[in-house]
């Protein structure tokens, strides 16, 4: 395995952990930034936020329809 492909529910938690850890082991991260939500009321924002955040840091961020396997 050389590569995750990120989704889930809590951006700012658990999708958020699980992508900046995996880059720190290595893996080649994708996340499909219309895959994963919030509960936040401001859940929007920061879903943006955390995609653009991701993204500068080199990570794949991508809208599912490009994720291939």
């Amino acid at each position: 395995i050389r590569t995750l492909i990120a989704t889930g529910l809590v951006s700012e938690g658990c999708v958020q952990a699980t992508c900046l850890g995996g880059h720190e082991l290595g893996y080649t991260i994708v996340l499909a930034q219309d895959a994963h939500s919030s509960f936040h009321k401001q859940a929007a924002a920061r879903i943006a936020t955390l995609n653009q955040t991701l993204s500068d840091m080199g990570l794949d961020v991508r809208p599912t329809a490009q994720v291939a396997f």
